[in-house]
């Protein structure tokens, strides 16, 4: 485990209210827990009780938001308490005389009575246990990630490192080559005509732009970078989800009455896998090879879309279907955007980067316009470089 550069980091304010939250649960959990294993139960009385119907309308599975403080006696000392929860029905209403308190059982510590709620809420099933259990450190592991901690290897550092120099190698050998030509004639300048003439080869020059044929620049050391740029992108906004998600319905448990903690929780965190398990596969097929097809079909179809107030829009839905050298489709659907439709056409040779979701056409000559590959930007073919990013168009 290693620690991030504070550049890196989020900003203090937010880090500070996140770890706040993150602490609160934790330690609501083990208190929780302690409660169940080494609390004791004494009596105590309810000062203040207040309900509130939750779902009022559906009489199948009617429940109320209970909010109530209490006192009791430890030791002749006065201890008082809070606690929020749901309860049935049923078990919400309290039949007692105007004149009765309303006792009830608290369970607390025996070392430390501030620590405390009611028995109702400690006593614990299996399934609970591994609740609070499996909370706890979940809380501290989103705790260390919001303070700037990974669990990256040095290994995994060195790797990296070792790679941004391999490409740093690519650029400074790309640039020789596009300037060997002009280094030459300056050093046969530089001799002068008494000088012996020495036969230099001059490397094979492949930057050339052309309009038929695969591009050579998709293995250009800045193309590289920002393909690494997107992997890295997908990576960290899996993370960021994966937090985030756990966080928001932590923070509407705590806040919002109708929302329990615990079932906040259990939400959040699902939702929080799901959005990291599509970005980590998304990331991943970021590294598969690129594949050739040919454009088989390109058909238009209208459809139509219902809202919630049951308003219909209509819409075209723009198809071209290629057909890869393995024999697969692959369908590309777009609604209302015919651009990349009319981009390209039925017999067109196309080649798919993975690393950007873009697709490169084959003839180009025919073309009066062109489109990055890293950004999706319309370019003129004239141009060797997107207007938008500044990457070398795939010529």
């Amino acid at each position: 485990m290693r620690r991030v550069p504070a550049q890196k980091r989020i900003n203090p304010v937010i880090r500070m209210l996140i770890s706040a939250v993150l602490i609160f649960g934790a330690l609501y959990c083990i208190a929780i827990l302690s409660l169940f294993v080494f609390g004791e139960t004494t009596v105590g009385v309810v000062d203040s009780y207040a309900n509130r119907r939750v779902n009022a309308k559906d009489y199948s599975d009617r429940m109320r938001s209970v909010t109530e403080t209490y006192h009791f006696y430890v030791g002749g000392k006065r201890y008082t308490g809070f606690a929020s929860y749901r309860s049935g029905e049923i078990e919400a209403v309290i039949v007692r005389r105007e004149d009765e308190p309303k006792r009830e059982p608290i369970r607390y510590m025996p070392i430390l009575p501030y620590i405390n709620s009611p028995e109702h809420l400690t006593d614990l099933d299996s399934w609970g246990v591994l609740y609070y259990c499996g909370a706890i450190p979940f809380c501290v592991l989103l705790l260390l990630l919001a303070n700037g901690w990974t669990f990256s290897r040095p290994e995994a550092s060195e790797k990296g490192s070792c790679r941004r120099h391999v490409i740093v190698r690519w650029g400074e050998a790309y640039a020789l080559k596009r300037r060997g030509a002009r280094s030459t004639g300056n050093a046969a300048l530089r001799k002068g005509p008494s000088a012996p003439a020495e036969k230099t080869v001059s490397p094979p020059r492949d930057d050339t732009p052309g309009l038929v044929g695969w591009s050579s620049r998709c293995d250009d050391p800045a193309i590289l970078a920002a393909a690494q740029s997107n992997r890295k992108s997908a990576i960290g906004c899996a993370w960021a989800l994966a937090f985030l998600f756990p966080l928001g319905f932590a923070v509407a448990g705590l806040f919002v009455e109708e929302l329990p903690l615990g079932e906040a929780l259990i939400i959040g965190s699902g939702l929080g896998a799901l959005m990291m398990v599509i970005n980590l596969l998304r990331a991943k097929s970021m590294k598969k090879p690129a594949w050739e097809g040919v454009v088989i079909e390109k058909y238009e179809k209208d459809k139509r879309k219902y809202d919630r107030s049951d308003d219909v829009t209509y819409y075209t839905e723009f198809v071209i279907v290629i057909q890869t050298t393995t024999g697969r489709k692959h369908r590309i659907a777009r609604d209302s955007h015919r651009e990349m439709y009319d981009y390209f056409k039925v017999g067109d040779r196309v080649r798919y980067h993975p690393a950007f979701a873009t697709y490169e056409k084959f003839d180009k000559s025919r073309d009066r316009i062109i489109y990055c590959n890293v950004c999706s930007m319309m370019n003129p073919i004239s141009n060797d470089r997107c207007e938008r990013c500044a990457n070398l168009l795939f010529k």
